[in-house]
């Protein structure tokens, strides 16, 4: 069974290991090993998640599947424009790949954007990371066309967008 909830600050350790183990095992061939050394540091990433936590500009979830953490996802408000939000961080643990956990917590984060009034959806994905931009091509999200090379090892990263909630992906929060 998947729980999805708001993460709170007592998470914050669980975050961080989801997004080391995720960044081990997504990006190992995309960003060198010197940064994702530098970047999965447990301790480093507690305290980078601890900053934007405190920060309050944003929220997290997190999912647990049969109580055990699994995935976090993190959204803010949108630079792109007013009336945008951006979906920061989506990690899961590699146990989870193809379990539906992934579209149990962007269903919970979308409805929570849209119920705030944000029109459009946008997040940026490693142009190499192929499994992730077939998930959010599967979710509805689509290509701008908009490109930028990434502060991690000048990865190339594309833009993607989506306008509404993806009714035929989430039937519930559509009907």
């Amino acid at each position: 069974m998947i729980q999805i909830r708001r993460a709170e600050y007592n998470d914050l350790k669980s975050l961080a290991a989801i997004q080391t183990l995720s960044w081990k095992s997504a990006f190992s061939d995309i960003l060198s090993d010197n940064t994702l050394k530098k970047y999965t540091d447990l301790d480093r990433c507690v305290k980078m998640i601890e900053n934007v936590y405190n920060s309050n500009i944003g929220c997290f979830y997190i999912a647990a599947m049969n109580e055990k953490p699994c995935a976090e996802l993190f959204w803010r408000r949108g630079t792109k424009s007013e009336r945008s939000a951006e979906i920061v961080a989506l990690h899961s643990i590699p146990e989870s790949w193809g379990c539906g956990v992934g579209k149990a917590i962007m269903d919970n984060a979308m409805e929570d954007i849209f119920n705030n009034g944000f029109e459009k959806v946008y997040l940026w994905v490693f142009e190499q990371n192929k499994r992730a931009r077939r998930f959010y091509e599967k979710y509805g999200f689509v290509s701008d066309g908009t490109s930028r090379i990434s502060v991690y090892d000048k990865a190339v990263e594309i833009r993607y967008e989506v306008a509404s909630l993806p009714c035929q992906n989430q039937k519930q929060l559509c009907s």
